[in-house]
């Protein structure tokens, strides 16, 4: 059997399946009923000569990560793939599981490109980890808008103030587009109407109408955790967006 630790053994299978191609990585299902899932490592056909140093990693991969990868396997079948609640399950494998917990970034990344599922990328098992650690209690915002979640997660103070900005805007109504989170990441904590209203003219086209400028200055308050009777009026965020747009 193979000595190699458990982020030696994924980058050796990473080369030998993304790199070189010899290698593809394969849920099979076996039982009478078919119903038992299990790991192969399948050689390509136009490579016969295999080392020992390669069969018994190819034999200590299946080992240590089968269950891990049968168990992401089963996810897809219970949940809705790519949501939030996807990601959070995922995360708790990840820590949960020996084999997978406590690798480094660059491993999870290799790891999350040999899960054999052509909609996965290598960013998933990192942002799935970071999902689990933002809702350790499972909580999760209903949407499917992983990434957006990350940047909140990354530009928030804390994790409890990432879950209580997502918390706000969904109380509102709204989930938080990419534009107007760069803007709450540069004007928080404290807002001035005028720094907001200029950088929501700066990210925001001509072609959003005046209304939804409103709208989105409205949202940055709200994602800085402005009380609703402490955002400016209506009439106030115009006046300051068109005072930006004849600039």
């Amino acid at each position: 059997m193979t000595n190699k630790s458990n982020s030696e053994l994924i980058d050796f299978v990473y080369e030998k399946v993304v790199e070189e191609d010899v290698w593809s990585v394969e849920i099979v299902e076996q039982g009478r009923r078919r119903t038992q899932k299990q790991v192969a490592l399948n050689r390509s056909k136009a490579f016969y000569d295999e080392s020992e140093e390669e069969n018994d990693a190819r034999i200590a991969f299946t080992s240590v990560f089968g269950d891990f990868l049968t168990s992401v396997d089963d996810l897809s079948e219970e949940y809705g793939k790519g949501t939030v609640e996807w990601y959070w399950e995922l995360g708790r494998l990840v820590e949960t599981r020996e084999a997978a917990s406590g690798l480094d970034e660059y491993s999870y990344k290799q790891l999350g490109e040999l899960i054999p599922d052509e909609n996965v990328n290598n960013n998933i098992v990192s942002d799935a980890k970071r999902v689990y650690e933002l809702f350790p209690d499972r909580d999760v915002p209903d949407t499917d808008r992983v990434t957006t979640v990350r940047k909140i997660g990354y530009y928030a103070d804390s994790d409890a103030e990432a879950r209580a900005i997502l918390n706000t805007a969904e109380d509102a109504g709204f989930f938080p587009m990419n534009r107007e989170i760069r803007v709450w990441k540069d004007v928080k904590p404290d807002p001035d109407l005028q720094t907001v209203a200029e950088e929501i003219n700066r990210r925001f086209q001509t072609y959003d109408s005046a209304r939804s400028k409103v709208k989105f200055v409205r949202h940055v308050y709200l994602l800085c955790r402005v009380a609703e009777e402490d955002i400016p009026s209506n009439e106030r965020i115009k006046t300051a967006l068109q005072e930006f747009e004849s600039e």
